[in-house]
């Protein structure tokens, strides 16, 4: 696969969890590419904020949790990045799913009640200093584009813990040990989702803060992304909710 390329680019060498390295395609007719570019991999956000400031790579991330240190960074200029695609919080509704959640998952009520518990805005404004507006639909707001429904520009089931637990116990969900629960089962699950991110640790945090409100219970657990795509594609007993993953259209 590796040796079918049509672009400027081809691939010299890639070492697992270091680096891939890409060279000019002296066989591609269009116009020439002269640098060679290595992708490297970085450990941390802090590793990657140290080799942007001592200026051991040219193009990094700046995760927003080091935002209010990004004048450290004189040689670099910082500009958002809004991708074409949107990113979710996946529920494992196959009836076998572990803990008998799947079923529950299955009741659109369930997923309203939960929708209700996450505050977009205060994630967009206290973790993602403004650069990750809310979006209610698979279209984002940013980069603006014809596609968006503009019945999706406002929330569907807009932040509201209150009316999200009154939803369940309107259906017959009661509290018990400070878990919403119904007939024995509790509305109490795992959510796996990418971590290195100290953005995404902080995001799923508000997140379940939201939900406690309402009486889920939620356990965090940060895994490699590889590890999370490999867990939610594998058997169905194998994990309840997943978040930080997502579709981007057109790959970029």
């Amino acid at each position: 696969f590796d040796s079918v390329v049509d672009g400027p680019y081809m691939l010299k060498n890639a070492v697992s969890s270091q680096s891939w390295t890409l060279v000019p395609n002296p066989h591609y007719a269009g116009h020439k590419a002269y640098a060679t570019i290595v992708m490297a991999y970085e450990g941390s956000n802090a590793s990657e904020f140290a080799a942007l400031k001592t200026n051991q790579v040219q193009v990094g991330y700046l995760d927003l949790s080091q935002y209010g240190a990004r004048s450290q960074l004189t040689n670099d200029l910082v500009r958002p990045q809004y991708s074409f695609g949107y990113f979710d919080i996946e529920l494992n509704l196959q009836k076998d799913a572990q803990n008998h959640l799947g079923p529950i998952f299955n009741q659109l009520y369930v997923r309203k009640a939960l929708e209700m518990g996450i505050n977009q805005q205060s994630i967009n404004q206290v973790i993602w200093h403004g650069y990750a507006p809310p979006q209610y639909g698979p279209i984002p707001v940013l980069p603006k584009t014809p596609f968006l429904d503009p019945s999706l520009t406002k929330p569907l089931y807009p932040y509201n813990p209150a009316a999200g637990k009154k939803l369940l116990e309107d259906h017959g969900w009661k509290m018990v040990n400070g878990v919403m629960t119904k007939n024995g089962i509790p509305l109490s699950f795992t959510l796996i989702y990418s971590g290195g991110s100290t953005t995404n640790d902080e995001t799923m945090a508000l997140i379940q803060q939201g939900w406690k409100q309402e009486g889920v219970n939620v356990t965090l657990k940060p895994i490699p992304f590889a590890n999370l795509e490999g867990t939610i594609s594998g058997p169905a007993s194998g994990w309840d909710a997943a978040g930080s993953q997502g579709i981007i259209y057109g790959g970029s």
